[in-house]
């Protein structure tokens, strides 16, 4: 008896053992790929550095996340019009993309986009899939299986030009214990830290969008593009006059930079690293747009 539980004991240890190394085995060649994806792709002495905006101001007193009832036609709502001007956003002088798409979709044609925040680790590539939204939630950007995904938008919801109201972009905050693409961004709960960072760019092969940072707040696990349409300007006014909760100290915002209807919006989503049933939401306003320059002969 005692040579058979001695017997089982081994085999479940070594079946612990070669899940185990194949679990850190697929890890550690997902992370070499995107180590390998980013360093092929970056030209970092191209970067553009825009402007830092000024400092953070009080927060607005709000409290609750869901549009009221009487909200719930749509029909009733005008939208918002095609040719809304934004006078808040700079045509800014053109500028060296310095992201070579042409070697990123060479790997990976699904790849449209590149999400950088200024004096941070976040510099990543933006992928959206034709035929899974969730996709990238467990695959790199690449197109290959990787347990910490990529940066993605949704077919759904999102078009991949950044003209949309509000774009979302997500990425995983930690998973089992390894740091994700977005896991730096659970750090705009502290205040200095989000005085700090106040710039998301975006860079495209076509243009640079320049995000100034309004919010970083915490929010349920609610799917917001499903539920707020933000073309309509009651559900767009409603969701930021109750974005964010005073009385929770993570939460930051800036009134100076409030969103304003016919704006153009980016948030960034990730697991709230206290409570992983919510979300930490970057929310930025469109300031500025830059057109690539023409290459140099």
């Amino acid at each position: 008896m005692k040579k058979t539980i001695w017997i089982v004991v081994a085999v479940l240890c070594v079946a612990v053992c070669a899940v185990s190394g194949v679990f850190l085995g697929r890890y550690y060649l997902g992370l070499r790929r995107s180590s390998e994806l980013i360093e092929q792709a970056r030209v970092p002495q191209a970067q553009a550095e825009p402007q830092q905006p000024e400092p953070a101001g009080q927060q607005p007193e709000t409290t609750v996340t869901r549009p009221p009832a009487d909200t719930s036609d749509r029909s009733e709502i005008p939208p918002r019009p095609e040719d809304t001007e934004q006078p808040r956003v700079a045509q800014l002088d053109p500028v060296q993309i310095p992201v070579d798409f042409d070697a990123l979709h060479a790997i990976n044609p699904e790849i449209y986009a590149w999400v950088t925040v200024p004096g941070t680790e976040l510099d990543f590539p933006v992928a959206q899939s034709e035929t899974d939204d969730l996709f990238y939630n467990s695959h790199g950007a690449d197109g290959k299986y990787f347990i910490l995904g990529a940066v993605f938008s949704q077919k759904t919801y999102n078009t991949k030009t950044f003209e949309d109201p509000m774009t979302f972009l997500y990425g995983h905050s930690t998973v089992y214990g390894q740091p994700g693409t977005f896991v730096e961004l659970n750090s705009y709960a502290d205040q200095a830290y989000f005085d700090e960072h106040r710039q998301i760019i975006i860079y495209t092969p076509e243009n640079m969008f320049v995000y100034t940072v309004y919010a970083a707040t915490v929010h349920n696990n609610e799917h917001i593009l499903h539920y707020y349409d933000f073309s309509n300007e009651a559900y767009f006014d409603y969701y930021f006059e109750h974005l964010a909760d005073p009385a929770r100290s993570c939460d930051h915002t800036d009134p100076e930079i409030a969103p304003e209807f016919g704006d153009r919006l980016l948030t960034l989503s990730t697991c709230y690293a206290p409570d992983k049933s919510q979300r930490y939401l970057i929310t930025g306003v469109l300031t500025g747009i830059a057109p690539a320059a023409a290459e140099v002969p």
